[in-house]
Order: C-alpha cells, then sequence, then structure tokens
C-alpha cells in the first residue's frame, strides 16, 4: 500500500535537502511532492530562495507561487540571485502585497529591474492593492511609466479597491 501522500514535508526536511543536494534534485524531488501536501512556510520559502540552482527556485515559484507570502527577505535572495528567473507571477505577487508591496517592487526593480516585466495584470493588481497599491503605482510611474497600460480591467480594479480608489485612480488618470 502506497502512503508517500501521507508524508509531511517540514523546514527541517528541506534544510536539510539543501544541505546534502549540490545541484537541488532532492529538493526539486521535495517541490514536486509538496505540491499538495505541505503548507510553504516562510522558513522553507528563505531556504529554497537561497538555494543552489535556479532551476530549483524557478520550479518553486512555478508550482508554490501563489501560496508564498512575498516576504522582503525571500524576494531580496531572489532579487541578488541573477540565475533565478523572476516570473510574471512574481512581480504581480510583489504588486498585490498588501503589507510592503512597494518594498518588495522597488527591491525587484533595485537589483533585477531588466528582468521585470510590467505587464497589465501587473498593474491591476497593483491597482486593487488595498494597502500598499498606492505606493505601487507611485514607485511604477516614477521608474516604469512607459511600461504601464491602463486597461478597462485596471480601472475597474481601481474602483473595485475600497481603501485607496481615489487616491489609485487619480495616479492613473494622471498617468
Amino acid at each position: 500500500q502506497r502512503r508517500g501522500d501521507n508524508v509531511t514535508i517540514t523546514d527541517n526536511v528541506v534544510k536539510a535537502a539543501a544541505g546534502k543536494s549540490k545541484n537541488g534534485e532532492v529538493v526539486m524531488l521535495l517541490l514536486n511532492h509538496l505540491r499538495d501536501n505541505s503548507r510553504i512556510t516562510e522558513e522553507m520559502a528563505k531556504i529554497i530562495a537561497g538555494s543552489f540552482h535556479h532551476r530549483v527556485m524557478t520550479l518553486f515559484l512555478d508550482l508554490r507561487g501563489d501560496d508564498v507570502k512575498i516576504i522582503d527577505e525571500v524576494v531580496e535572495v531572489v532579487a541578488g540571485n541573477h540565475n533565478v528567473t523572476i516570473t510574471k507571477e512574481v512581480v504581480e505577487a510583489a504588486a498585490g502585497n498588501p503589507e510592503n508591496g512597494r518594498e518588495v517592487m522597488e527591491l525587484l526593480l533595485d537589483h533585477r529591474g531588466d528582468d521585470v516585466t510590467i505587464t497589465k495584470e501587473v498593474v491591476e493588481a497593483a491597482a486593487g492593492n488595498r494597502k500598499t497599491g498606492g505606493g505601487v503605482i507611485e514607485l511604477l510611474l516614477d521608474r516604469r511609466r512607459d511600461d504601464m497600460t491602463v486597461t478597462d480591467e485596471v480601472l475597474k480594479a481601481a474602483v473595485g479597491n475600497s481603501w485607496y480608489d481615489l487616491e489609485v485612480m487619480k495616479l492613473l488618470i494622471n498617468h
């Protein structure tokens, strides 16, 4: 009888695998298992972000990027690792980060600006960000104005932003 689905991957398991695996194959195996069976912790994300090979972080972000609360420390590690691909999902998550979206986006732009693509989805995530969206929009206007596209979806997201809808809308309209 197979019991693999009952295995829980902990921070300590990921840490041990990261310490033993030079090319990331063991961690990649664990990440594939993590797909459905375990919760990604902040510590796990930091361990993986500081990992050895870009394939590991790219797989991690592809498989579980939506589950990870993007935090400054993780983004800082990723931003400093030029082997890690900055996916559109990472940039969208940074733009929509309600706690420190501006700071996270600033880290990405400062360290990996050429790799950061500002899509309409990124602008939409920022416009709908209820806590830090105004700051993210200001930053994007300041640093990447020419890359920003304001679509109906972006304006709808701003209107739906019940906390800062007026501030965000003014920024977008004056764009």
